[in-house]
């Protein structure tokens, strides 16, 4: 789990990295700026791991979902 989480933490304009190996998900948020498909693909594959999905969610939407479930 640190591998994971430290690899996307040294990529560019990474904020912070939560990682569920049981879900087998990470997510990343950003500073500012975007990181994309190929950058996260190539610097995982150096650790052995593989991405086998990658969404792009704005904050507003994260927000959205939780204030319909309750939550915020």
């Amino acid at each position: 789990m640190n591998k994971v989480r430290e690899t996307l933490t040294g990529l560019k304009n990474v904020d912070s990295v939560t990682v569920d190996f049981d879900a087998k998900t990470a997510v990343v948020k950003m500073k500012s700026g975007e990181l994309g498909k190929t950058e996260v693909e190539k610097a995982l594959k150096e650790k052995g791991f593989v991405v086998t999905s990658f969404d792009r969610v704005a904050e507003t939407k994260e927000k959205e979902a939780k204030k319909e479930k309750g939550n915020g």
